[in-house]
């Protein structure tokens, strides 16, 4: 999804995803797997439409390079920082499993 979007354009464009989502008959995890989401992004854009506050801080983070290659993720207290060549597997299950928890 293209950072140029208003925020009318980004809720418009959530709110076709989480239709696609109830006709799908899927699972939240099995229609994000397929979709390259993650859980914690249709959870909390179907709050946020629904017009409830999400739960937990830091829902969306900023992410910002590290001395030239590597990069670090701060979610609220949580801080990953990724050297430059890291596993991206193990980096995949670990935002699985904090999806998961949100």
């Amino acid at each position: 999804m293209a950072e140029t979007m208003t925020v009318g354009q980004r809720q418009d464009h959530w709110r076709g995803v989480l239709e696609q989502w109830r006709q799908s008959g899927l699972k939240r995890a099995a229609f994000c797997r397929e979709r390259g989401l993650t859980v914690w992004q249709l959870r909390y854009w179907q709050r946020r439409l629904a017009g409830k506050k999400p739960s937990g801080s830091g829902v969306f983070a900023r992410v910002r390079s590290v001395g030239g290659s590597g990069l670090r993720l701060r979610l609220g207290v949580l801080e990953l920082e990724l050297e430059p060549g890291f596993d991206e597997a193990t980096l995949k299950r670990l935002l699985r499993a904090l999806g998961a928890a949100c």
